[in-house]
Formats: C-alpha cells, sequence, structure tokens
C-alpha cells in the first residue's frame, strides 16, 4: 500500500514540538518514509476546526492518490476524524491519542456545571441514567466566544454519531491514559462503533477499579500516561506500530 502519515498535534502545542513528538514520528517513518508529515495547530480557536480541516485537505489530499493513516494528539485526534470522514475510501485508519470525542469539563467551561452534574448521575447511576447537557442551546447568541464552544461541540457530535453507525471504511483508534486530568471524564475519548477500538493505558489495579465507570470492552495497556506524555510512552507506540502494521496488512497495494 502506498502509505502516507500524518500527524497533528494538539492545539496549544508550539511549532517547536516536531521535536516532542519525535519518538511517534520515527514509528511513522518505519512505515511510510519518505511520506511521514507533521503538523502543529498552533493556538488553534475551538471554532477554527473547520478551517484547518479544510487546509489540511487542499495540503495533503488534494492532487494525490496516496492512503492514509492519520494521527491526532488531543484535538488533533477530532480534525483527523473530520478529515477521514472527507475521504472514507482513502484513509485507512485514524488513530487519536488523548482525544475528548464526547467533550471534556476542562475545555467547555459553557456546559462544565451541567457536565458535572451528567457525569455524577452517571457515576452514581452506574451508567443507567444518561443525561445529554443542551445548554449550549440556550447561549449561542450570547459571545463569539461561546459560539465557537458551542461548534466545538456540535463538531464532537457530528464525529460521535458517525462512528456509531459507521459499518466500513476507516478504522479508528482511540487511546487515552488514566492519568489525563485535561480530557475528564475519561470515557469521553472511547468513541463506540463497530470500526472502533478503544485503549485505556493504566496500571493493573487501577484499570481493574476504573471498571465501573468506564466503557465495557477497553483494550488495557498496562502503563501510566497523561495528556503529554501519552505520545512518548514506550508501550502506546507499540500499540501503534502494531496498528500501523495490521492496518497495511488488511490493505493490499491495489486497493484503492
Amino acid at each position: 500500500m502506498n502509505l502516507t502519515t500524518l500527524t497533528i498535534s494538539g492545539t496549544l502545542a508550539p511549532p517547536p514540538s516536531r521535536v516532542y513528538y519525535e519518538p511517534l514520528l520515527h514509528v511513522c517513518h518505519k512505515h511510510s518514509q519518505d511520506n511521514t508529515y507533521f503538523e502543529t495547530i498552533f493556538l488553534l480557536g475551538l471554532g477554527d476546526i473547520v478551517r484547518a480541516v479544510d487546509e489540511l485537505d487542499n495540503k495533503y489530499f488534494l492532487g494525490n492518490t496516496n492512503n492514509f493513516v492519520l494521527l491526532g494528539h488531543s484535538q488533533g485526534g477530532l480534525i483527523a476524524s473530520l478529515l477521514a470522514m472527507r475521504h472514507p475510501t482513502r484513509v485507512k485508519a485514524v488513530i487519536a491519542l488523548a482525544t475528548p470525542f464526547k467533550g471534556t469539563t476542562w475545555v467547555d467551561p459553557v456546559n462544565m456545571p451541567i457536565r458535572g452534574i451528567v457525569e455524577a448521575v452517571s457515576l452514581v447511576s452506574r451508567g443507567k441514567i444518561r443525561l445529554k447537557p443542551t445548554l449550549r442551546q440556550l447561549v449561542v447568541p450570547i459571545l463569539p466566544i461561546v459560539r465557537d464552544l458551542c461548534a466545538h461541540s456540535d463538531i464532537c457530535e457530528s464525529i460521535v454519531s458517525y462512528l456509531e453507525e459507521q459499518i466500513s471504511g476507516h478504522k479508528t483508534f482511540a487511546i487515552i491514559g488514566s492519568n489525563d486530568m485535561l480530557v475528564f471524564p475519561h470515557r469521553s475519548a472511547n468513541p463506540t462503533g463497530p470500526m472502533v477500538t478503544s485503549f485505556i493505558v493504566s496500571p493493573k489495579k487501577e484499570y481493574q477499579r476504573l471498571q465501573t465507570v468506564l466503557p465495557h470492552g477497553l483494550e488495557h495497556i498496562d502503563s501510566r500516561a497523561g495528556h503529554l506524555s501519552i505520545v512518548l510512552n514506550p508501550k502506546v507506540l507499540g500499540c501503534i506500530d502494531q496498528i500501523i502494521t495490521t492496518t497495511i496488512d488488511n490493505y493490499p497495494a491495489n486497493v484503492s
């Protein structure tokens, strides 16, 4: 397979952060050689996700026929998912690291109080009662920044809905560390769907304790990882290596 790998950083990663992502890019280079690319979304506003997708679409997908594995860290995982939704036959896999697919109490201050109540109810009921925060529908007209946050929530919901119904096309691999305090609650990083595989990076004892608050069927990586350190974790990098290897094996060169 003529493979291109594109890694997209998180929102706040500065331009020199390529050095920080070098171990991850080394894994990618093993499989895609000179077609290994990295993009930093430096201080990108939440409302600019679609613009970022447009720019990367024009830069990497226009004018070539390569197949892609897209890797995204934090918000970069949302951008990678949107690119995959645009190119369902050319993107073979999305690997999302610490990506808040279902939103997070920390990056969405408009919904934070409501989400806190929602998570408390879900936790106490052990997931039997699930509420959906709708505060953003009431505050859209107030301020531009509020509209940006609302758009971000809507983008998350569109991706999650797509993945829940998707039965063919690219596979999504979502990896979250139990020590990640920026993407919280942790299950917000674990979308569900027939084409989705989710991983939790956690010590074995902690993983057993988390069983009551996390979705069933998560793959376990016995280690520790936070929001930033997840891209450096050797076991996570080994998992990504295996994912890309399996993706290449499943898509021979004559499959476009």
